[in-house]
């Protein structure tokens, strides 16, 4: 790809002149699915709202009761509210299920089971909405808590908040062992952070899964490789990878999925999931960086919410240049034998790109502005840039 690409920026005027940006080459930085604790709760203080408490649209979850049989639909409604004065357009919810560890306070996952998403979600300033949610998980995943993560993000990645529930399933069987164990690579000799790969290079995802019943398992692991912003590639299967395997009682086994690396560079998610008959049991979700150019426009703002017509308006935005340069270095630097197995880099510094941006007035584009702007450093992940003047 020429380091002179455009990313593509969509400006939407409401009837206040609110303005609603949508942002190409959009990554994602992904993030290890468990692990994840919440904090004890504590005596009750009087209440400080912070800057991300406003930040915040998610303000609270609430299920339809507290506790659900296996294979019954579990649902509930997300309240949200935008309390700030700048739109929340086409914002994604993310919402992700983890299996808890059982009497153990503060609730500390032992492996998440499936997640989901919900899409084009706007808040307007100072608006709210309900989103309902339903899913439903098997009884081999096991009776005992789970918690539901919900985090909603906007266009630029950003997320701009989280929340948090928990639910009890009161029966069934668990038919493997929590954690599962999973690892990405193109090369089983080298040692990283997050890989960098060549595009188009053969992968391998590493599987280890033990069954712990008494009888043999039929399993399916399933291997979904996409940008966190291209959701559609995940609905249309065109990055699905797939391979059943056998457990005996009792056995624990390593299972390997080979799949191509995508072609096209930037940072993807790669998720891993355990299948059983049809039903996911257990999920991961590894990351790896595709060298070469790509980015995203991480941060945007406006000096204002409104305008007048024929007024000057201010953008300030910040550009995430690739990942796949530091980690490279990172990597040379942690594991200097294993870099040797590295593709080398081949993004400039500084690295030229052209900012593209169009007002739409009533979904038709009312004008249009251009300028060419530059990543004075790749090797830092996250660079703010100055005020853009239309």
């Amino acid at each position: 790809m020429s380091p002179n690409f455009k990313s593509k920026n969509k400006v939407k005027f409401f009837s206040t002149f609110f303005l609603i940006l949508i942002l190409g080459f959009f990554f994602f930085q992904p993030q290890k699915l468990f692990s994840q604790e919440t904090k004890p709760k504590e005596i009750k203080k009087p209440e400080t709202v912070t800057p991300k408490d406003l930040r915040n649209p998610i303000d609270k979850i609430v299920f339809r009761k507290s506790s659900f049989h296996s294979q019954e639909p579990i649902g509930g409604i997300i309240y949200l509210s935008n309390k700030t004065k700048t739109p929340l357009y086409k914002g994604i919810l993310e919402i992700r299920v983890d299996k808890l560890e059982k009497d153990v306070f503060p609730p500390r996952s032992l492996n998440a089971i499936t997640a989901f998403y919900i899409k084009d979600i706007d808040l307007l300033p100072e608006a709210s909405t309900v989103v309902p949610f339903s899913f439903d998980l098997p009884k081999e995943v096991g009776a005992g808590p789970y918690m539901v993560w919900v985090d909603y993000y906007t266009l630029t990645s950003d997320r701009q908040g989280q929340a948090s529930q928990v639910f009890e399933l009161l029966d069934g069987e668990q038919i493997i062992q929590y954690p599962i164990s999973t690892r990405v690579y193109d090369d089983p000799e080298r040692e990283y952070k997050t890989p960098v790969v060549k595009p188009n290079s053969n992968l391998t995802a590493e599987i280890k899964v033990k069954n712990i019943i008494s009888k043999a398992l039929s399993l399916k692991a399933k291997i979904k490789v996409y940008q966190f912003f291209d959701l559609d590639k995940i609905e249309n299967s065109s990055f699905v990878y797939e391979k059943d395997f056998n457990l005996e009682p009792k056995q624990e086994k390593q299972i390997k999925v080979n799949f191509p690396a995508p072609s096209q560079p930037g940072s993807y998610h790669v998720d891993i999931s355990i299948l059983h008959d049809g039903k996911e049991i257990a999920m991961n979700r590894e990351a790896i960086h595709v060298e070469g150019v790509s980015g995203e426009i991480s941060y945007l703002s406006l000096s204002k919410p409104s305008y007048e017509k024929g007024e000057e308006v201010q953008i300030c935005y910040g550009i995430d240049g690739p990942l796949s340069p530091n980690n490279l270095r990172l990597e040379k630097e942690l594991y200097p034998k294993s870099a040797l197995k590295a593709p080398k880099n081949t993004v400039p510094s500084p690295l030229p790109l052209i900012f593209n941006l169009e007002i739409l007035q009533n979904n038709q584009k009312v004008k249009s502005f251009e300028k060419k702007i530059e990543i004075k450093d790749i090797w830092r992940p996250s660079q703010y840039l100055a005020v853009l003047t239309l």
